[in-house]
């Protein structure tokens, strides 16, 4: 009787596509006898009676199978419980001079898979569009325009579109153009959580100062990326230099990346700005690998979202933590696709 790991073979290379003369000629060559390949053809096209035992077990993970991508798919279909999105854009300042550079942050809230589609536009006094920045992302963003050398004094505008599974979302900001050596006090009102940050005798101040001698000709922004760059040798010392800064705004961005620079989350914690610090501490997690850090995030959509990205690594342990739905279930759905045992290695056996 020829070899049951023989016709195992033989019939896995006929599921392949492969025509049986190939694989007879291919096991004689390899040492077989040609009897013992000829019986084991046989014994594959030989009718065969499975056991009980064995069709219910191939039924059942054929149907945990159908189960587990039947979850996968409806829960991929976009709709209003499936796929949610958020966006909020801040400015990194209020007033800029022509020729400078001006910063903002995008930040994104979603449920559901793919990436955002955004689209910024800045516009001047009169409405016309000045520049636009096109780009894709799974996550909050910054991003910067150079503002023209010749523009004028006056409101500008960014606009912001963000485009996720068939839905979509605007959000607007307006900020101050100065001449040189000439401060504009910003025609509205600046934003609650701001005012409340921003000591009151600065709120007018449009370039604070970090350090007279160390950053006097940089501005606000290159200040922040330069104490970025001392905290990958001293976290300590950025973090004096983060200190100083007069604006709640760029003091918390300064936090954030000795916090990245550094891996330590006690940084991160010094942030007054709840999204920048949850954004910190999810970072936190995933450099450390540590998903209980995820709990201490204060949003839960955030707190989600940070579960997630180690439920990505195979981390299932956690699908009991979302409070998101669609993130639950998807969980649950990667989980049973994980336990599905993999039938498809075979080796080839060897000849006696």
């Amino acid at each position: 009787m020829p070899r049951q790991q023989l016709i195992s073979y033989i019939q896995q290379q006929l599921n392949q596509g492969y025509d049986l003369n190939s694989i007879k000629t291919y096991l004689i060559n390899y040492g077989y006898n040609k009897d013992e390949v000829e019986q084991a053809i046989s014994s594959v096209y030989a009718p065969k009676k499975p056991k009980p035992r064995k069709i219910i077990l191939i039924a059942g993970i054929i149907i945990i199978a159908v189960l587990a991508i039947s979850i996968i798919l409806i829960l991929s279909k976009p709709g209003k419980e499936e796929i949610s999105l958020s966006i909020d854009t801040e400015l990194g300042s209020k007033n800029i001079i022509p020729g400078g550079y001006i910063m903002f942050n995008t930040e994104i809230e979603k449920s559901g898979a793919g990436m955002v589609l955004l689209n910024h536009i800045m516009t001047g006094p009169d409405g016309k569009e000045i520049s636009s920045i096109e780009e894709t992302t799974f996550k909050s963003k910054s991003a910067q325009f150079k503002i023209p050398s010749d523009a004028k004094p006056g409101r500008y505008a960014i606009t912001t579109s963000a485009e996720l599974g068939g839905i979509k979302k605007t959000s607007k900001i307006t900020f101050s153009i100065a001449q040189i050596g000439e401060d504009i006090i910003p025609e509205e009102e600046p934003q609650e959580e701001e005012e409340k940050e921003e000591p009151e005798e600065e709120e007018e101040i449009p370039v604070p100062v970090v350090d007279e001698d160390e950053f006097a000709s940089l501005t606000i922004w290159e200040r922040v990326e330069a104490i970025k760059i001392i905290a990958q040798t001293s976290a300590i010392e950025a973090k004096s230099h983060c200190d100083k800064i007069g604006v709640a705004s760029h003091q918390n961005q300064c936090y954030y990346n000795v916090a990245e620079e550094s891996g330590d989350i006690a940084y991160c914690q010094l942030i007054t700005e709840e999204k920048i610090s949850d954004r910190c501490q999810k970072m936190i997690a995933e450099i450390t690998n540590n998903s209980n850090i995820c709990t201490s995030i204060s949003h839960e959509s955030r707190r989600d979202n940070c579960y997630m990205s180690f439920v990505k690594i195979g981390d299932y342990s956690l699908c009991d933590k979302f409070v998101n739905k669609y993130y639950k279930e998807s969980c649950e759905a990667l989980k049973i696709m994980a336990s599905i045992p993999d039938y498809s290695q075979y080796q080839i056996p060897e000849p006696q």
